[in-house]
């Protein structure tokens, strides 16, 4: 087993992902995790 981390700019629509939501460099990124 493994996880699939991807970072994506943070989009409000996208509210139905398991995703943190965390401040990078004064961003707004979606960090969410995949276990496979």
């Amino acid at each position: 087993t493994g996880a699939d981390i991807r970072v994506i700019p943070f989009d409000e629509k996208k509210t139905d992902s398991p995703c943190i939501i965390c401040k990078n460099s004064g961003k707004m990124e979606v960090i969410f995790a995949r276990s496979y």
